[in-house]
């Protein structure tokens, strides 16, 4: 599901500021994974497994809303911490 769909106030704070966004969706992510896959586990080798799985993850944004593309050419002062 595209993220402007299911919450278009949270896709806007990912477009103005996404360093701060992409970094609690990290941390959103790797706690979703520890509650999923690593708690329930009992054998040791299986959560140090896991839980390098989850060192490793990190989220990722594809295919912004065309009104929100810019070239980097024509981006402004104010539009450099922006996605684009």
């Amino acid at each position: 599901m595209h993220l402007h769909k299911y919450s278009p106030n949270l896709y806007l704070q990912l477009i103005y500021y996404p360093v701060e966004i992409i970094s609690l969706f990290d941390e959103v992510l790797k706690s979703e994974y520890e509650k999923l896959y690593i708690e329930p586990e009992t054998d040791v080798q299986s959560k140090s497994a896991m839980t390098l799985i989850k060192d490793e993850m990190k989220a990722g944004f594809v295919n912004l809303h065309k009104k929100d593309k810019y070239c980097i050419k024509d981006l402004t002062p104010k539009q450099l911490v922006r996605m684009v």
